[in-house]
C-alpha cells in the first residue's frame, strides 16, 4: 500500500476523529497509527488529545481519508 507511513484521518463510529501516520492496516480494517492524536471534528487541524501509537479496531472505523 502506498499510503503506509502516510498521514490519514480516521472517523470513528462514536463520533471521534483521529489523525496519524498509518503504520499497518489489515483485511479487517484494523489500523495502527503512530503520532496519533484526536482532533476536533469541525476543524481537523485542532488537536484535543495526543496518543502516540494506537491500535484502532476495524469495527470502530466509519471512514478513512488519505492525505494526497
Amino acid at each position: 500500500m502506498k499510503s503506509l507511513n502516510g498521514e490519514v484521518l480516521v472517523k470513528l463510529k462514536d463520533g471521534r476523529t483521529c489523525r496519524g501516520l498509518l503504520e499497518h492496516c489489515d483485511g479487517y480494517m484494523n489500523l495502527i497509527l503512530s503520532e496519533a492524536r484526536e482532533v476536533d471534528g469541525e476543524n481537523d487541524d485542532i488537536t484535543t488529545v495526543n496518543y502516540g501509537k494506537i491500535l484502532i479496531r476495524g469495527s470502530n472505523v466509519l471512514w478513512v481519508k488519505l492525505r494526497p
